[in-house]
């Protein structure tokens, strides 16, 4: 068949048209893909719990809070470390270093740990010292213990005088003691040559009674002028002895 030129020119308008057709259902196809591909999608349940959790911290920066994490656990492990060497130490041989009448109180807080030999020593040093004034002041009581005027030969008596105070009969005493100048100075015999002169009385003293005497001539210095006792020996008839010494004499006069 022998188209016409009129027919021809139709025939081509009508390719060109299927054509150009052609290609604009193409780009629309292709525009409609790209708006879909570029949609945010959302998740799957599973996608959701598989994921792992992002930090807005960048990267060098995470690594150097868990270098700071490392050092203070490690600056407070040697703390620790330190504390328990140090409670040890002071635990190994405490010496507490109280007053007597601050560590009977320690004792009772601080428990067996405390040394309380010295708090028990010290309660039963004071109780023995109660116990033993007590039974010096039940032995005798000094009523008078002097020295005399001395002599043309500067000749000096002593006189000492007590009273039983005890139920027991005493059977012997024997004072000692030596003379002190008016400057308070000791002073001995310039003849004999002593210091100390021993003085005893004779019983029986029965209990409540008194006894003593004077001891002429104890020494010979004209310058002495008072009695100083240093010990009293008692010695009873039951074979019994007490002994008072120098600083305890104070509790029989």
């Amino acid at each position: 068949m022998i188209m016409t030129d009129e027919e021809k020119k139709e025939f081509e308008e009508f390719l060109q048209w299927k054509a150009e057709r052609a290609r604009k259902q193409k780009g629309e196809k292709q525009s409609v893909e790209d708006v879909i591909e570029k949609l945010p999608v959302e998740p799957s349940k599973e996608q959701t719990e598989n994921a792992e959790p992002k930090s807005n911290i960048p990267d060098s920066q995470e690594g150097y809070k868990g270098d700071t994490a490392i050092i203070v656990f490690l600056v407070i492990v040697a703390f620790l470390i330190f504390g328990v060497i140090i409670f040890g130490l002071s635990h190994k041989n405490p010496q507490p270093v109280l007053s007597d009448v601050e560590d009977s109180v320690a004792a009772a807080v601080i428990g067996d740990d405390f040394v309380v030999e010295p708090v028990v020593d010290a309660k039963q040093d004071s109780i023995a010292k109660a116990e033993r004034i007590s039974a010096i002041k039940k032995t005798i009581k000094i009523t008078s213990a002097y020295l005399g005027r001395p002599n043309s030969a500067s000749g000096v008596d002593a006189y000492f005088y007590y009273k039983n105070l005890s139920d027991k009969t005493i059977k012997y005493l024997v004072w000692e003691g030596y003379p002190m100048n008016a400057v308070g100075d000791r002073v001995s015999c310039e003849i004999r040559g002593y210091r100390e002169y021993r003085g005893k009385d004779t019983g029986p003293v029965k209990p409540g009674k008194s006894s003593g005497g004077c001891w002429g001539c104890a020494w010979y210095n004209s310058t002495a002028k008072k009695l100083i006792l240093t010990e009293i020996e008692i010695e009873y008839m039951d074979g019994s002895t007490f002994t008072i010494k120098e600083n305890e004499i104070e509790y029989v006069r």
